[in-house]
């Protein structure tokens, strides 16, 4: 569902908010729940008026039933267009509530649009905690 763009004395921004349900969840490879819902909302800044660069940031929360793997992801990017792609640079943070388990991930990432509801995405994933996860990754989404 997106939110109209909104003008706030000269700060203008545009938003959306979802609502999803993920019949199985994976984090970082790994199964962490089954029938998991979620909500999450974006927002697009632009970094000042006469600029393409925005800065994108949003958040989301994910309650698998019957698992005690809550997850809240927050993030924040550097949004750059050059010509039809879309370069991001980032991070996300990530919260386990009920297991008391901070990490978060730096990234970099190169998205193109296919059509209105379609991206490809090419992104690099570096691990900021370290400690027992996965490092580096590259991933292609879509």
């Amino acid at each position: 569902m997106a939110l109209p763009a909104a003008d706030v004395e000269g700060v203008s921004f545009e938003g959306d908010a979802h609502i999803a349900f993920h019949k199985q969840y994976n984090f970082r490879g790994v199964k962490v729940g089954d029938r998991a819902p979620s909500l999450g909302a974006d927002f697009i800044f632009p970094v000042s008026t006469n600029s393409e660069l925005a800065l994108k940031t949003g958040g989301w929360y994910i309650n698998p039933a019957k698992d005690d793997n809550d997850e809240l992801g927050l993030y924040a990017f550097l949004v750059v267009p050059v010509a039809d792609l879309n370069f991001s640079l980032g991070g996300i943070f990530f919260d386990f509530a009920e297991s008391d388990e901070l990490t978060g991930e730096f990234g970099v990432a190169a998205t193109y649009s296919v059509a209105n509801y379609l991206d490809l995405e090419l992104a690099w994933w570096s691990d900021v905690k370290g400690d027992g996860a996965p490092g580096d990754e590259l991933q292609l989404r879509h």
